[in-house]
């Protein structure tokens, strides 16, 4: 085999302290996946001797020479990376490592910019394949650049109303971009409030885009010009979401508070990314007033001839941390699936793709038995793997949390990433005791606490919205431990 193999750039080899990652940032020889799993330091190395293109058989030889096993074995070692158009999953002692598709491709199929690695960088003198958190750095960071927005939504869960004085420089924030690089942090997202009320929005992803942080959906309300739409274009930037909850008038202007014209300007918005070939998602949040037929038809038969819409989502509205009257705009249960069921004659058309969230009625409050292990609904990423970062650069561990002084856990206007990944606080949250649990929660004399709380699942957002700022620590409602909820969370 005289080939000459290298490693695909579209992932990365990330340590860890005590172990490594392979990562998938973007995506040039594949479809995007959010791949970040764990793999045994030996798969490292042998990796790393494929991180420039050399002749296939001379690298067999050295990782022969490394490993010191026979070229026969090393040659077995590589075959199943060699182009595997599947999933790569091995065990060692117990674990499971998973490695991705097309690990190793001929040469001339990367287009990513080489790392060198070198086989000694993985040699760890102690391995830790169990713990969740990631030692160094977070795994994701997501940027506010503004909490200020052109709607009023009455179901609203962002925090509009702190004012924080200050914002991050776009200097400061090309600095924590440089930095996630280097740390190989996979995704440096941004959300609303609204991305485009930032002063320096278009810099800002455009240095994003240069570092190779892939900007996968910018999701906005904001209506924008055409001139803004082909500067998005032109930086490399084609999928979007707009949230668009109903086209009657008088609805929107009751759900979104807005004026009159900014239907019309929405719906331009909406018209000139199709016309640049956008990659366009309508999401529609469900509230009584618009969970009906009559609402969707008139978003429906807007979108459905429109070329550029790959689909719609459904969901419906949830209680706000910072809108009070917010559960006053919850559409009950069976409005929920009566409108579903309605919409099944749309999507039998296939003219638009629509999803439903059908998760928040499935999230199983106060059913769970046996710890966080065992919650319905995705895993919490929150001080796992992730921080959110506030406008003016107050980092808190989850982003329905915001400026909740208890959830800060740093500050990057004088901290750096990995500072405030390592800080006392957040660090605090990781190695929670039962001991600093206020008293009556009954997570305090509950037998498997440590196990509960180590697996990180708990969803803090939630317990908030369920028992209040004071209750911050109490069990996540969906534990069957879990005390009544003071906010009812349950569609009902």
């Amino acid at each position: 085999m005289m080939n000459s193999y290298i490693f695909n750039h579209d992932y990365v080899l990330r340590h860890d302290q005590k172990r490594t990652y392979i990562i998938q940032r973007h995506g040039n020889n594949d479809e995007i996946r959010d791949w970040a799993r764990l793999i045994h330091p030996v798969q490292a190395m042998i990796l790393s001797f494929f991180s420039t293109p050399k002749p296939y058989s001379e690298v067999t030889k050295e990782i022969a020479t490394f490993l010191d096993i026979a070229v026969e074995k090393a040659t077995e070692l590589i075959t199943p990376f060699l182009e595997n158009k599947e999933d790569v999953y091995t065990e060692y002692e117990g674990h499971k490592f998973d490695l991705p598709k097309n690990i190793l491709i001929e040469s001339s199929k990367n287009k990513s910019p080489v790392i060198k690695y070198s086989p000694e960088e993985f040699l760890y003198e102690e391995t830790d394949f169990v713990s969740k958190r990631f030692y160094e750095a977070p795994l994701n960071i997501t940027f506010m650049p503004s909490n200020s927005c052109v709607t009023d939504c009455i179901y609203c869960y962002a925090d509009k109303d702190t004012q924080s004085g200050s914002i991050l420089s776009i200097e400061r924030l090309k600095e924590l971009i440089d930095e996630a690089k280097e740390l190989k942090i996979m995704r440096f997202s941004l959300v609303g409030g609204e991305i485009f009320t930032f002063p320096k929005w278009l810099e800002l992803l455009t240095y994003i885009k240069k570092n190779h942080f892939f900007v996968e959906r910018l999701s906005l309300k904001y209506p924008l010009k055409e001139e803004d739409i082909a500067n998005l274009k032109e930086i490399g930037i084609d999928k979007v979401q707009v949230s668009l909850d109903t086209l009657i008038p008088e609805n929107l202007e009751q759900i979104v508070r807005v004026t009159p014209k900014y239907l019309e300007e929405i719906k331009k918005t909406i018209e000139y990314f199709c016309k640049y070939g956008f990659d366009v998602t309508i999401t529609s949040i469900l509230v009584p007033l618009n969970c009906n037929m009559e609402n969707m038809l008139s978003i429906y038969n807007f979108i459905k001839d429109l070329k550029g819409i790959t689909g719609w989502s459904l969901r419906p509205a949830f209680p706000s941390i910072y809108k009070p009257a917010s559960a006053e705009f919850i559409p009950s249960k069976k409005q929920i699936e009566d409108l579903f069921e309605a919409m099944e004659d749309i999507k039998k058309e296939k003219k638009v793709y629509v999803d439903y969230d059908k998760t928040f009625l499935e999230r199983g409050y106060v059913e769970a038995e046996g710890g966080s292990t065992n919650f319905k609904g995705a895993e919490c990423s929150s001080n796992r793997s992730h921080i959110f970062v506030l406008p003016d650069g107050k980092v808190t561990i989850c982003e329905q949390l915001y400026w909740k002084p208890h959830f800060i856990v740093g500050d990057l206007t004088h901290q750096s990433i990995k500072e405030v990944w390592n800080s006392e606080r957040a660090m605090w949250f990781y190695n929670l005791e039962e001991e600093q649990l206020n008293e009556g929660n009954p997570c305090k004399t509950c037998g498997i606490f440590k196990e509960c709380y180590r697996n990180m699942n708990r969803c803090w957002a939630e317990v908030v919205k369920a028992y209040g700022d004071e209750c911050w620590d109490y069990p996540d409602p969906r534990c069957k431990l879990a005390p009544e909820m003071k906010t009812n969370l349950i569609y009902k």
